[in-house]
């Protein structure tokens, strides 16, 4: 029995030397490095703490979605800018190369408006395209303008129909004082009308010779009245026609020559002013 007793000893001392963190009180965590440490903690955190797992999620999401708000902020602020460039082609109807810088900072702002606290190069980027775009669209734009503007000075804004049916009526009585042998006293020229302004058949002809081609188509049948009014129309039909012929013939030539030698130092600038405002780096 005493025998027994000291093998079991011996038996017991053999398994706690070959395993001695199996020892109660004489176990001694080993120490590990912190850079080691440190990607476990953060699994461990990341395990322990769902709300801060899911507001991670939340926060992926919202980076997600930031992309096309970035493109609508830069489309308003784009619009804005369109709207400006437009107007001042129609005010002075002529390229406004220096409106590019203005166009960049108005969509650079809405794309760092709509991105909040997402800075860097992907809002930049963003803004540096719409901008480019858009500068490209407001100089066509531009150049519709300056070809409807030049159509009104050189074709003219058809006439009221009443107005061609009288001026018909005047060409009339000039033909029959030309033929009488008496002169007539014809005006000095009118300047040219100015974008959208209709033309004024009447300061084209001696007053008195439009005061009595006005009496004669008072003094007209309705049935006369009514063929002179179409063939009228068909006369403004050709003018409208002229019109648009001479805008789309002119408006490609235009777009291309608005582009000088200035636009390539506005056009970097502008495109550069959107990508530091879009990326929030303007203060750096």
């Amino acid at each position: 029995m005493f025998l027994a007793d000291i093998d079991a000893n011996r038996r017991a001392r053999r398994k706690r030397r070959r395993s001695p963190q199996l020892e109660e009180g004489n176990h001694e965590p080993e120490e590990v490095p912190l850079a080691l440490a440190r990607p476990q903690l953060r699994r461990l955190k990341k395990k322990t703490n769902p709300a801060e797992e899911l507001e991670d999620e939340e926060g992926w999401l919202s980076m997600g979605l930031g992309f096309p708000m970035w493109i609508i902020g830069g489309c308003l602020g784009s619009l804005v800018g369109l709207g400006l460039w437009a107007l001042m082609g129609y005010l002075i109807p002529f390229p406004l190369g220096w409106m590019a810088v203005g166009m960049g900072f108005m969509v650079g702002l809405g794309v760092r408006l709509s991105a909040g606290e997402n800075d860097g190069v992907g809002p930049g980027v963003t803004a540096a395209v719409i901008t480019l775009f858009s500068i490209i669209i407001a100089k066509f734009i531009t150049a519709m303008i300056i070809a409807a503007w030049l159509a009104d000075l050189f074709v003219g804004v058809p006439a009221d129909v009443e107005e061609l049916s009288i001026q018909q009526i005047a060409d009339e009585i000039v033909d029959e004082r030309n033929d009488a042998g008496q002169d007539v006293d014809w005006p000095e020229k009118q300047p040219l009308q100015g974008m959208g302004q209709q033309q004024d058949v009447s300061s084209g002809y001696p007053p008195d010779i439009w005061a009595e081609a006005e009496m004669r188509w008072e003094e007209m049948p309705i049935e006369e009245q009514q063929a002179r009014r179409e063939e009228a129309e068909n006369e403004q039909d050709r003018a409208e026609d002229g019109q648009e012929e001479f805008e789309s013939a002119h408006v490609g030539d235009i777009f291309i020559f608005s582009f000088g030698l200035l636009d390539f130092i506005w056009i970097p600038i502008a495109v550069f002013t959107a990508f530091q405002l879009g990326a929030n780096i303007a203060d750096n």
